[in-house]
């Protein structure tokens, strides 16, 4: 679901850090939707893993909706 709510990411490690994705440089934004996507795939490999799928299918197309709007801005 796309809202125009500003979309935001937890890093976990030996510190939690909350991200809003419009302070990520694009190369890093790209990643992240990446690595989001891939994640995504595998989980939807795995029966019980259908719904995080899509709810990580949900937030790299937010990411991405998001991305294409700060473009359209600068």
């Amino acid at each position: 679901m796309i809202t125009n709510e500003p979309l935001w990411f937890t890093i976990l490690g030996p510190t939690k850090m909350t991200i809003k994705v419009s302070q990520l440089n694009p190369i890093d934004l790209l990643s992240l939707i990446a690595h989001v996507l891939e994640s995504a795939q595998r989980l939807s490999a795995i029966e019980s893993g259908s719904q995080l799928a899509y709810e990580l299918f949900d937030f790299a197309q937010q990411a991405a909706q998001e991305a294409s709007n700060l473009e359209n801005i600068n």
